[in-house]
């Protein structure tokens, strides 16, 4: 998971804030990410810019990560050293 802050000039403020989970394997190992996209009904793999040996799945629609990702985060990350991450992560979607 992770948040992108990304200058705009359309938006109120001038910067637009961009939530998203992703998961990166190498090209070998596609099967899993498309196991991710099974599991979430979502995202989008795509080759990682400058590696193309590197897949990325990823997830940036706001709805898909507030009702896919987050039930799923909070299932298995309450005993992760990332919880203090997730929850401003969440923060960030309005989950909490």
């Amino acid at each position: 998971m992770h948040v992108a802050v990304k200058a705009h000039r359309t938006v109120p403020l001038g910067f637009f804030v961009q939530p998203a989970f992703s998961i990166t394997q190498h090209r070998c190992r596609r099967s899993l990410l498309e196991m991710a996209v099974e599991e979430f009904r979502g995202g989008r793999i795509a080759p990682k810019p400058g590696n193309e040996a590197v897949l990325v799945y990823a997830i940036h629609s706001r709805p898909l990560l507030q009702e896919r990702i987050v039930p799923f985060l909070q299932r298995y990350m309450r005993f992760s050293a990332r919880m203090g991450d997730f929850t401003r992560f969440m923060v960030i979607l309005g989950s909490i």
